[in-house]
Parts: C-alpha cells; sequence; structure tokens
C-alpha cells in the first residue's frame, strides 16, 4: 500500500545501453499514480 504524497526514484537499465535513466513514482491521489520517464509519462489507477 502506498502512502498518500509517495514519491520515489528509481533506475533501470536497458540491456543494449547501459545508461542510468530516471524514473519518477509519483502517487497524486485518487489512487492515481504518474509515473515519469524520460520518454513518456505514463499514469493508471490504482484499484
Amino acid at each position: 500500500m502506498l502512502a498518500c504524497g509517495f514519491t520515489a526514484i528509481g533506475y533501470y537499465v536497458i540491456p543494449q545501453e547501459p545508461l542510468k535513466v530516471d524514473i519518477i513514482i509519483q502517487q497524486t491521489g485518487n489512487n492515481t499514480i504518474k509515473i515519469y520517464t524520460p520518454t513518456q509519462v505514463i499514469e493508471f489507477e490504482l484499484d
């Protein structure tokens, strides 16, 4: 269970190109989470 206002910065590695990429995961309330990556913003709702 994520707490309201949860913010985390993580890293993932692309196999072909070992570079660290910032991923920001933010819960915006109302069970909605946004994931920010350098190329896109993913938004989805929790059940």
